[in-house]
């Protein structure tokens, strides 16, 4: 194994090259990206150190797909990074957001889209790989 911090320079490189793409993901408007649209929210429980935030919102079209834990949320009409979230469809069409991001008490519409900086996390388990 590889102690962490002694990784040969090409990897050390390769890991900060992921983590500056996947900053840029988090910053991306996304607007070639399908989303969901999210309103009348509300706040069904307040994060803390050990259980995220949870938000109740409704939806007029929403699509199967986006049932994931993959996924990213924001306010509509924000421009801040895109936050990690998951959502899940209750049986009276009320969408439930888990993220570990504080949207406030009443954030409003929000947007979901997918999450593809998951693909991107390899550095995680870099430092776990077997040295030959």
């Amino acid at each position: 194994m590889i102690p962490p911090g002694t990784l040969p320079e090409p990897a050390d490189q390769f890991l900060t090259a992921l983590a500056n793409e996947i900053k840029a993901h988090l910053a991306d408007n996304a607007n070639t990206q399908e989303k969901v649209s999210l309103k009348d929210d509300e706040r069904v429980r307040v994060g803390d150190g050990e259980h995220p935030h949870e938000y109740l919102f409704s939806c007029t079209r929403w699509k199967d797909s986006f049932e994931s834990d993959r996924l990213l949320v924001r306010p509509s009409r924000s421009r801040r990074p895109w936050e990690y979230a998951t959502a899940t469809a209750h049986p009276d069409g009320k969408i439930l957001v888990t993220t570990e991001a504080d949207l406030g008490d009443h954030p409003g519409n929000v947007q979901l889209r997918d999450d593809v900086t998951w693909a991107l996390t390899v550095s995680e388990t870099v430092d776990k790989v077997p040295v030959p």
